[in-house]
């Protein structure tokens, strides 16, 4: 397995800049929100952040495709990154502080790389193949996860 340390640290900086675009809009009243056609919502923030997310990544990674909630898939490639803007975007809209962004590193089929930012919970979690998982509070202190092992 490759040593995953650069693709974990770009997930840091997509997360930060994820976070940059959420925290400001979580609590904003004029928040633009759209009814997708599944019916669940949809705002302005998770459009921004996809869009933030997929700009760095063309810059950062041009040959590695992305896999967004909101744009479908672009690109193609053993490397893909999965991006949900704002999981949970009732709570979001709602003001309820519990959403987060998730992303993910899928190498040829195999996610190899997670992270789950929650700004409002101060909270971030992280891991990668042959590193060890991870958690900060409010960016601070890092903790160390235990995981089982499958099987």
């Amino acid at each position: 397995m490759a040593d995953l340390t650069a693709d974990l640290e770009l997930a840091h900086e997509l997360a930060d800049a994820a976070d940059a675009i959420t925290v400001p809009a979580s609590g904003r009243s004029d928040l633009v929100v759209d009814t997708k056609p599944d019916r669940t919502w949809v705002t302005e923030a998770d459009r921004g952040v996809e869009r933030a997310v997929r700009e760095r990544l063309a810059r950062a990674r041009p040959g590695d495709a992305v896999l967004g909630e909101e744009d479908g898939l672009q690109g193609e490639g053993p490397r893909r990154w999965i991006v949900d803007p704002i999981d949970g975007t009732a709570n979001f809209v709602r003001r309820v502080p519990v959403w987060a962004t998730l992303l993910a590193l899928e190498v040829e089929g195999r996610l190899v790389v997670g992270m789950v930012s929650a700004p409002l919970l101060g909270r971030r979690w992280w891991a990668a193949r042959g590193l060890r998982p991870e958690w900060q509070r409010a960016r601070a202190v890092q903790h160390a996860v235990t995981v089982s092992q499958p099987g």
